[in-house]
């Protein structure tokens, strides 16, 4: 988005604003309220640095520590045309982190499906250990 001084607005609320008053999208109460949150998320994210391990989501699973918890996530959902995409590519563009990834839910859940798929056959032919796939998965992604 190459818009005169979005760049510099402070906030993820004020970007939102500032599209939403140019005319570039129409404002909307829920897409808001959701801009609130995605900006609490932000900050806490901005202060937290990511967990010493290898995993992309070491910080989501890793150890808890109750000082330094962070917003696991936010689930946004609605019908087609809502502006889930937009909210999220914004959202992604204000997240000053250097390691940063961008993927569509229907990819994600597929790569973790297929991933847990993997685990099955590697447990059946005795290369894995366990009963739940989700914490190995978790830890190679």
């Amino acid at each position: 988005m190459r818009l005169k001084g979005f760049a510099r607005l402070p906030t993820l609320v004020s970007r939102y604003q500032f599209l939403a008053k140019s005319g570039r999208i129409e404002a909307d109460p829920a897409q808001a309220a959701v801009v609130e949150r995605l900006n609490a998320l932000a900050n806490q994210l901005a202060k937290k640095r990511l967990a010493r391990k290898s995993s992309a989501l070491g910080w989501l699973f890793g150890p808890k520590d109750e000082a330094s918890a962070v917003l696991k996530g936010i689930y946004i959902w609605g019908g087609v045309g809502r502006g889930k995409t937009m909210l999220m590519d914004l959202f992604f563009g204000y997240v000053p982190a250097k390691r940063k990834q961008r993927v569509h839910f229907h990819d994600f859940m597929t790569d973790v499906h297929g991933r847990i798929h993997l685990w099955r056959l590697a447990l059946k032919e005795g290369k894995a250990n366990g009963s739940d796939p989700i914490q190995h998965v978790a830890e190679v992604l």
